[in-house]
């Protein structure tokens, strides 16, 4: 689930940098591969056991710029400064070598970030790594079961919830 805690062992990846057909706006696209896997020998060979779950999301450049100014009060110097950004970078947004660089360091970003035992579990991280948004798991179905769970869990997003929204959650 988005809201659980991330391990540094989990994976985060900047895959690519794309135009978004609506707005023109760039977007960075992170593929998160998430779970606890492990292999061993078996008489058939190697098997793996355990979980993993994988989905992609699209950040903006600004999403990265709210999420570095939340962080840098607890990370302060472990956390790598955000590329250049003004006008200049504003005219030379189409300009591939600018995409990349700026992909590189975010993915070093995110790389501070999933290393830091205490920035890893804030929810503004959890919430910018999740492939769903809160306010979807606080919201009581308007009709219909919901097919999905969120019991036992103890990521913060979830123990800051009142008990009547978890309530909500949970009785369907």
């Amino acid at each position: 689930m988005p809201y659980e805690s991330f391990t540094p062992q989990e994976h985060v990846e900047i895959t690519e940098v794309v135009q978004d057909s609506a707005t023109n706006a760039w977007m960075y696209v992170l593929h998160v591969r998430r779970g606890s896997t492990s292999m061993h020998s078996s008489p058939r060979g190697l098997v793996e056991e355990g979980f993993s779950h994988e989905y992609v999301i699209r950040r903006r450049f600004s999403e990265f710029k709210q999420l570095h100014t939340v962080l840098a009060f607890v990370m302060g110097d472990a956390l790598t400064p955000l590329p250049a950004d003004g006008l200049l970078t504003l005219l030379l947004a189409d300009n591939q070598t600018l995409l990349d660089e700026r992909r590189q360091v975010l993915t070093q970003i995110v790389l501070d970030v999933l290393n830091h035992a205490v920035a890893r579990d804030l929810p503004d991280v959890l919430m910018f790594l999740g492939h769903e948004s809160i306010s979807g798991k606080v919201m009581v179905p308007l009709s219909g079961q919901c097919t999905s769970s969120i019991h036992k869990t103890s990521s913060p997003a979830w123990t800051e919830l009142d008990g009547i929204h978890r309530e909500a959650i949970t009785s369907s």
